[in-house]
């Protein structure tokens, strides 16, 4: 299985986008929402709502085969929230890792956004559960759907902020590599080692930001994060060459 998540384009991908929202709705809620609603959800009822709504959704291809989407956007609510509308994957790639690369391509998008929200149906427990994980914690707001007969609640969290800077490849001998980090990670981030999700010249690769005894050219600690030599090839970079790099903690 190989996950590529990108914009929703085609009228192909816009139909398997509708045939995921009406599968979802139908093995996931059957017992959470109103089954009048379910019956008034038809195939043909999702994919009207996909053609209209083609803006910022995200796909997750399996090959050719639409296996998940996300919706986001502007909260409404202030200039500062972002929100995810909207976070499906079809039920045979539940625990596979598909969701979280849907939701992390979309915290890319709205990384601009300090915080980010969105509504759960209360009885959601999945759900719940993987959005406690990606740092989610309940507001204690609720509110009831009539549509659909149910309650949901509202969920937020800070959203990490992305540093992007211009850093040196340093390459040693035992074929390692790595870039210095231009701040104190105990001030930036309140401590002494630090998860990320980093891109280096646009490609990613999760990592750690450490102190492994290098010392800045002023006797100061150098904070690193590691360059492995898959991402090296891809970028085409050798020791000394510069590497945009932008990081966020995960």
């Amino acid at each position: 299985m190989e996950i590529t998540v990108k914009t929703m384009e085609t009228d192909d991908e816009i139909r398997g986008k509708a045939y995921v929202h009406w599968r979802c709705w139908h093995e996931a809620y059957t017992e959470i929402v109103s089954e009048a609603y379910l019956e008034k959800l038809t195939l043909s009822k999702c994919e009207q709502i996909a053609f209209q709504w083609r803006g910022n959704i995200l796909i997750a291809k399996d090959g050719e085969r639409v296996a998940g989407f996300a919706g986001y956007g502007s909260s409404g609510e202030s200039s500062e929230t972002g929100e995810l509308f909207a976070l499906y994957v079809l039920p045979e790639y539940w625990g596979t890792g598909v969701a979280k690369q849907l939701f992390d391509a979309v915290s890319e998008q709205l990384s601009p956004f300090r915080t980010v929200g969105l509504w759960v149906l209360k009885e959601n427990a999945r759900a719940i559960r993987f959005y406690e994980k990606c740092g989610f914690l309940a507001t204690g707001e609720e509110q009831y759907l009539p549509s659909v007969d149910a309650i949901e609640i509202r969920m937020k969290r800070p959203n990490p902020k992305t540093y992007a800077f211009t850093a040196i490849l340093h390459e040693e001998p035992d074929g390692g590599a790595y870039v210095a980090f231009p701040r104190d990670i105990k001030q930036t981030f309140g401590k002494r080692r630090v998860k990320v999700h980093a891109t280096f010249d646009g490609v990613p690769y999760d990592g750690s930001i450490v102190n492994m005894g290098v010392k800045n050219a002023d006797g100061s600690v150098c904070f690193i994060i590691g360059v492995p030599k898959s991402v090296r090839r891809q970028i085409g970079k050798r020791h000394g060459d510069p590497i945009r790099v932008e990081i966020k903690e995960r």
